[in-house]
């Protein structure tokens, strides 16, 4: 089991760093997804034998941020509440995708050694949430779209569960605290959807209206 969590946290990682190549927003909400399954997996995996509200958590993940939220996000696409090319990133692509394998390499030389002195037992776990989490602090910086920084958000959010499930053994309050990180990060995801929805049905009722009642209400 613990081989597996290793590969799970490994392809974690590859994942974040294949969305600093993507500058489609319908490929990062794909990867995005990709991505939720794999943390939602490796929790699963980690809470198996130990402890089942990491089993659940896993669960959760898999169904929130690897069905649900892609779906709304794609569907938000579909409707045209954003557009599937996103702006050009402030860094270029291939000075992306090195920054991001910089963090990877910092996460892992700042977040083996944490794991090795508390003494994790998924040492591979908490640098893969670490790096993971820079990746996704480091899509929302550079990238111009607001779906694009909600799916960095989502991936910060990843990073942040992982890291933190993983130093369970040595903080056990870090795992609700990660919880309520990502219920925060769905409450804004929604808000935004909720925000284009009522935009969308204001800009339909304008456009409903004479277009001397609009001049009177402007006036």
């Amino acid at each position: 089991m613990s081989q597996l969590v290793q590969v799970l946290a490994t392809l974690v990682v590859l994942s974040g760093l294949g969305m600093a190549a993507n500058l489609r927003v319908q490929s990062l909400i794909n990867a995005l997804a990709a991505q939720s399954m794999l943390v939602g997996g490796a929790l699963f995996s980690l809470g198996w034998h130990s402890s089942r509200m990491v089993a659940g958590t896993g669960v959760v993940v898999v169904v929130l941020k690897a069905i649900v939220v892609p779906g709304w996000l794609r569907a938000s696409l579909r409707h045209g509440h954003s557009t599937g090319q996103g702006t050009e990133p402030s860094l270029s692509l291939p000075s992306s995708v090195i920054v991001c394998a910089l963090l990877a390499v910092l996460g892992y030389a700042v977040g083996r050694p944490i794991a090795v002195t508390a003494n994790l037992g998924t040492r591979d776990v908490f640098p893969a949430g670490l790096t993971l989490a820079l990746v996704g602090t480091f899509i929302m910086i550079v990238r111009g779209t607001a779906m694009s920084q909600v799916v960095g958000l989502m991936v910060l959010g990843n990073g942040v569960l992982l890291a933190a499930v993983a130093s369970a053994p040595a903080i056990a309050l870090l795992p609700q605290l990660a919880l309520a990180f990502e219920v925060l990060v769905l409450a804004v995801v929604i808000g935004m959807q909720l925000f284009r929805i009522e935009r969308a049905f204001d800009q339909l009722e304008q456009a409903r209206l004479p277009r001397g009642v609009d001049d009177e209400r402007d006036a």
